[in-house]
């Protein structure tokens, strides 16, 4: 049985928002503009995510965990 080490599609992800905020916010990163430049994405972006209104990409993912230093499953799920 092999172990799954790659995220899901990132159509099938899910941000885990109060996770992600804790996180950020033990880093340093309080708004959504801080979060936003530390990932390399825009504000909009990160308030889109948060709110549900677009799903993470791949780039984001991968942005996010490199920024982070956290395994995929801290902060992303997958979604319904």
């Amino acid at each position: 049985m092999s172990t799954r080490t790659s995220p899901p599609s990132a159509g099938a992800v899910a941000l885990r928002v109060e996770e992600f905020d804790r996180i950020t916010e033990r880093m340093g990163y309080s708004n959504d503009a801080e979060r936003a430049k530390a990932i390399g994405v825009s504000h909009t972006t990160i308030s889109r995510l948060r709110s549900g209104k677009i799903r993470p990409g791949g780039r984001f993912i991968a942005a996010t965990l490199a920024t982070l230093g956290v395994p995929f499953e801290t902060v992303f799920e997958r979604a319904a």
